[in-house]
């Protein structure tokens, strides 16, 4: 069973037949109208000394997107692409993920310098004019162009940029930042399902393992606040604070044209149900004062849509570059892998290339080939289409031969020194089945983390909040705490009891029912089979999913579940 799920591994890779485009391009093109030519020759002179520079304008080769795409194909086949002017100026090009999509969520058209990018690729096949669209026009995106743009009409505005990108180059500053709120909260309906923790934090963690001495802003208020230790609480006034001296910033969040905001929940009718309002206040925006001399990357929808936005806000106060969303963009609310999708997956490959000592162009569409090749349906809780509106969305603003020589900040972030959690005692019965209390006379809040083999079908409490996705309760203040369920399989690990401060870890070392014993009739036979066959194709949005046939807990049933079983 074993070699059937590796031949099955190696063909699955084999298939894909990916590669990266070995490219070394020496190939730099400026495109941009003469009114800007003083500072297209300012970044010529830039740049001659290690590429061929060519400077185009579209006075010359046209004005339109189609005129300016069909002259860049014709004349190039690779290279570094740095448009400077605004798209008043420059026009991006119009790409479509699906056209007359009834979904609310996916956009329509997209706005993009990405139009742009894949010279060799037919983007209209099915000649309905509507470029892009993922399955009617067969889309493969590879790359030829790397792209990026600064958005501005005038000299003096451009030239300020030209100087905030040759500051970072002079100095390379190394200090890292991650921040983080929540998309989602646990037990949050999204279109009619009931999805996950959107802690963005997890997303931040993987990053932490190349870049472990990056500064973190997590958020910490509300009734489920983020579970992970972080440097500073994600606040206004912490964010604008630690963007000083900055090298890369990256977040995770809600964001619209102007801002990125934080998200918390007060359950303050103690259900326990996510169906009240969020608290959403700003962390960064477009209003705000600061001054950062960093490379950005932001995972929030819209901070590059419209003419005044917050990519620009953030050039104008010092950034060197900034990449952001024109579109709506997506992300599972369950991303605790590098593959599980969105532009998360985006963002893990950017910064992990960008550490490598790819140039800021050349990371981000790499990334995004990467995204298109290994992940493009990760996430199984947007529309199909929702993976390329991903790559179509997500634009540089900043010069896309841009490099960061990473050494290591070695910043020392605050400490958080761990306690016993005094005052807090658990008592576990169990034999397949267990009871587990939690008393707390103190009314302290934390987090109850059990091992994956502890089955929750029950908690007795209030203000306790279940978080499947990471098999944990959020014990808000609860005097008492009672959690019954089935041990499934073996339950080698701890129960450990946690906050900022303090902790309780439990070790346990216990034997349950058969991980494929789906009903509990202590027997795997025929019946169990049918329970399986039954689940098999439903994904956790669908409401009769079977959470006990997900057996290696990638929220749908499918073959592996399958081969696991007559494996088990």
């Amino acid at each position: 069973m074993r070699k059937i799920f590796l031949i099955f591994l190696v063909s699955v890779i084999f298939l894909n037949g990916f590669s990266f485009k070995e490219s070394n391009s020496k190939k730099y093109i400026i495109l941009t109208s003469k009114q800007l030519a003083l500072s297209a020759n300012i970044f010529k002179a830039l740049h001659e000394k290690d590429y061929e520079v060519t400077v185009l304008y579209t006075e010359e080769i046209g004005k339109k997107e189609d005129q300016i795409r069909n002259y860049l194909k014709s004349h190039f086949e690779e290279g570094y692409l740095l448009i400077i002017g605004s798209p008043d100026t420059v026009p991006q090009g119009t790409l479509y993920p699906k056209m007359g999509s009834s979904s609310s969520v996916l956009p329509q058209s997209i706005k993009t310098d990405v139009y742009y990018s894949m010279l060799s690729e037919n983007l209209d096949k099915d000649l309905d004019g509507y470029s892009g669209e993922l399955f009617d026009d067969r889309i493969i995106f590879r790359p030829d162009l790397y792209i990026g743009r600064i958005p501005f009409d005038s000299d003096k505005e451009v030239l300020k940029v030209y100087e905030n990108i040759f500051k970072f180059q002079k100095t390379q500053p190394q200090k890292v930042v991650l921040a983080a709120s929540f998309i989602s909260f646990p037990g949050e309906e999204y279109f009619g399902s009931k999805i996950f923790n959107g802690d963005g934090a997890r997303e931040m963690e993987l990053i932490k393992e190349f870049l472990p001495d990056s500064v973190t802003l997590y958020e910490k208020d509300g009734s489920f606040p983020s579970s992970f230790l972080c440097s500073f609480p994600l606040t206004k006034e912490n964010f604008t604070e630690v963007l000083n001296g900055a090298a890369v910033v990256s977040w995770s969040s809600h964001g619209s044209r102007t801002g990125a905001f934080r998200s918390y929940w007060n359950d303050k009718n103690g259900n326990s149900i996510p169906d009240e309002t969020y608290t959403m206040p700003s962390f960064v925006s477009s209003e705000d004062s600061f001054n950062t001399n960093s490379i950005v990357f932001s995972g929030s929808c819209l901070n590059l849509n419209g003419k005044d936005n917050l990519g620009k806000s953030f050039l104008e106060k010092g950034a060197a570059a900034f990449i952001g969303s024109t579109e709506v963009s997506f992300t599972p609310s369950y991303f605790s892998k590098p593959l599980d999708g969105g532009n998360a997956t985006v963002n893990y490959y950017f910064l992990k290339y960008l550490k490598e000592g790819m140039p800021v162009g050349k990371a981000l569409y790499d990334s995004l080939e990467f995204f298109y090749n290994f992940a493009l349906f990760a996430d199984i809780e947007d529309p199909l289409e929702a993976g390329i509106s991903v790559i179509y969305g997500l634009n540089l603003y900043g010069d896309p031969a841009l490099r960061w020589d990473y050494e290591g900040s070695n910043i020392i972030s605050p400490s958080q020194r761990k306690a016993p959690l005094k005052g807090v005692s658990i008592d576990l019965v169990y034999d397949k089945n267990f009871n587990l209390e939690i008393c707390n006379p103190s009314n302290q809040s934390f987090f109850c983390e059990l091992p994956d083999a502890f089955y929750v079908e029950e908690i007795s409490g209030t203000n306790c909040i279940l978080d499947k996705l990471n098999n944990s309760i959020r014990v808000n203040g609860a005097i008492n705490c009672l959690i019954k369920g089935k041990i499934r399989g073996k339950a080698d690990g701890e129960i450990k009891l946690f906050n900022d401060l303090f902790e309780l870890v439990e070790p346990v070392s216990l034997g349950g029912f058969e991980k494929s014993d789906f009903n509990f009739d202590g027997k795997v036979n025929n019946l169990d089979l049918v329970i399986l066959l039954t689940a098999f194709g439903k994904t956790y949005l669908d409401s009769s999913f079977n959470n006990l046939c997900d057996m290696n807990f990638d929220l749908k049933v499918n073959g592996f579940d399958l081969l696991m079983f007559f494996y088990n």
